[in-house]
């Protein structure tokens, strides 16, 4: 069965203190050159960043027959003062 974006919606997302829950925007499949497949969240939601310099972390989360929960610090994503992602 090949999974769909649509599966996902309400199983991956990502958290922000500032935002709130972010849905993914895309689900991309493995293929055979690439066996990775990928989460693909949007960079802003109402016409707000989903990560801006100011949040102190950003969470991870999908939802299976476990759950995956992950934390970015956003320090950690910033380069010579910007932010990095």
């Amino acid at each position: 069965m090949q999974m769909t974006t649509k599966d996902f919606l309400e199983t991956a997302y990502l958290t922000s203190d500032r935002i709130g829950r972010v849905r993914i925007k895309a689900y991309l499949p493995p293929s055979r050159s690439d066996l990775i497949f990928k989460f693909v969240f949007p960079r802003t939601v109402a016409e707000k960043p989903v990560v801006a310099p100011e949040d102190k972390h950003l969470t991870f989360t999908w939802r299976f027959d476990s759950v995956v929960t992950v934390t970015f610090k956003i320090k950690n994503l910033m380069y010579k003062g910007r932010l990095e992602y």
